[in-house]
């Protein structure tokens, strides 16, 4: 499992890519929800939405690979009429073979409308009557519900209707609020959620959906596991009727206590072809469970940790089992520099944990945390640990210890400018909002390049970047200034531009 004030009126938008899983001895499904609301024209680096959303659609259309029985169709919300929350287009499915007509469609989308992201669940849940495969939902939204609907309960009630077999995985793009909203839809659809901050996040993204994906389309692997009870470190044996499931962190560890959604997972072994069956779902930390005799696979999740092991289920059996998770916990915190005070403020994507990359340069998403003190549980094991806040970062290594319970405090060498500019007149800086007003670019480069760091709109803003020089551009109307300002490790810098002065 992966965890990992603005205007209300504003008119969110999503993109939203919707893939049908079935099983592996069944066709692959694919429904694609493209977000045509009013907001998609907005930029994110050097491009629109709507323009990112299209090209990384087409790519993941282009670079699936399904297979010739699978089928692919097209959802567009938004895109004809404006605030109409029924403005919800399905187009007909058609061969993989033939997503070029699709790909059309989304070519020819022009963003208008407003973002009913729960009355598509609802839809979805419709059509999805009578579909006996699995399915998983990924979900790409760079805001939340416009319409007035609970896109989280709608999920959740997705689950209860179709049971065990509805997993809803959620990408965040570009979010700046609501973040909590779209990790609750992957929650309670007992998916994960993974937040993307740009274009290039974006694709990353797609990567680990696509690993979802991969996984969903084949038979669970069975991890090691120690635990304190049955025939070797890699099983438990339970009695049949009435037994308990219990979890620890490490061997010594206390039995965990807090309740995690489908925490506890047991499956049939696979068949012949590895397909394999879903029987149980759990969610409390110490669960009762009643099976017949026989052999399943058990898949315990907690936090962003997760063990398999094989389950042995015989006549006078022991009454519990435990698994032991081989993680730890780690209680994460920041500084922008080592004399600050410890950060507060909530980020999205604030901290993101990656597995150290493999030869091919290839880095896994592990898990995403947005609180600014975080508490991680994550297997045992080195990792690459991310803190983002502003347009600050830091990067550094995370080692955890099988029941470690360790704080761990980032220094990311940051600091704040207070932006602010007037014409002429100290007294009467200036007030209103520009489109791209601040600009703040790395010193240009042997080659003359000069890389953005961060644009900002608003016209004081507060700007938190990486200790270091810049060169600060402030654009008014036809009128443009530029400064070089350094920055040292926590220092907070007032920047006042006098726009009437010449350069």
């Amino acid at each position: 499992m992966v965890r990992s004030g603005r205007n209300p009126s504003r008119v969110w938008s999503i993109v939203a890519v919707v893939l049908f899983l079935a099983a592996p001895s069944a066709a692959l499904r694919v429904e694609v929800i493209l977000d045509g609301s009013g907001s998609m024209w907005a930029s994110v680096g050097n491009e629109t939405k709507i323009e990112v959303a299209k090209r990384v659609l087409k790519d993941l259309l282009n670079e699936a690979q399904l297979s010739e029985e699978s089928s692919i169709g097209l959802t567009v919300y938004g895109h004809r009429r404006k605030a109409d929350c029924d403005d919800i287009e399905r187009f007909p499915a058609v061969a993989y073979a033939d997503r070029e007509q699709l790909i059309e469609v989304v070519d020819g989308v022009s963003p208008k409308g407003k973002t009913p992201i729960g009355g598509t669940l609802s839809l979805l849940a419709a059509a999805l009557r009578g579909h006996e495969d699995a399915t998983t939902i990924v979900l790409v939204s760079d805001g939340v519900e416009s319409c007035g609907k609970d896109p989280c309960r709608i999920a959740r009630e997705m689950r209860e209707q179709y049971g065990i077999k509805v997993a809803v995985h959620v990408v965040g793009f570009d979010i700046k609020e609501g973040s909590e909203k779209l990790e609750c839809i992957a929650k309670e659809g007992g998916g994960k959620y993974f937040a993307a901050a740009d274009a290039g996040e974006l694709a990353s993204a797609f990567k680990d959906v696509r690993a979802e994906l991969i996984r969903a389309d084949s038979a669970p692997e069975a991890a090691p596991v120690v635990e304190e009870s049955g025939d070797d470190e890699n099983t438990v044996t339970l009695g049949v009727g009435s037994a308990t499931l219990t979890a620890r962190l490490g061997p010594t560890s206390p039995v965990l206590t807090k309740r995690e959604s489908g925490m506890w997972q047991i499956f049939e072994p696979p068949d012949f072809e590895g397909n394999v069956k879903k029987v149980a779902v759990l969610h409390a930390a110490k669960s009762k469970v009643s099976l017949a005799a026989g052999r399943y696979l058990l898949r315990v999740a907690y936090g962003d940790a997760s063990r398999e092991v094989d389950l042995v289920v015989v006549d006078g059996g022991p009454s519990e089992g435990t698994v032991v998770l081989d993680a730890g916990q780690v209680k994460l915190s920041a500084r922008l520099g080592a004399d600050s005070p410890v950060l507060e403020k909530r980020q999205s994507g604030m901290w993101r944990v990656r597995e150290p990359p493999d030869f091919e340069g290839v880095s896994r998403k592990v898990a995403t945390h947005h609180e600014a003190t975080s508490v991680a549980t994550l297997n045992s094991g080195t990792y690459v640990l991310q803190v983002n806040y502003g347009d600050a970062s830091k990067t550094t290594e995370l080692t955890i210890a099988a029941g470690e319970q360790a704080l761990r405090e980032v220094v990311i060498g940051a600091g704040q400018l207070k932006l602010q500019a007037h014409h002429g007149d100290e007294g009467k800086m200036l007030q209103k909002r520009a489109s791209g007003m601040w600009r703040i670019r790395k010193p240009p480069d042997f080659e003359g390049r000069q890389i953005d760091v961060a644009v900002h709109h608003e016209a004081q803003p507060v700007v938190t970047i990486n200790a270091g020089t810049y060169d600060v551009t402030v654009k008014v109307g036809e009128v443009t200034r530029t400064r070089s300002v350094s920055l040292a490790e926590g220092e907070q810098k007032v920047v006042t531009f006098d726009l009437s002065a010449s350069d």
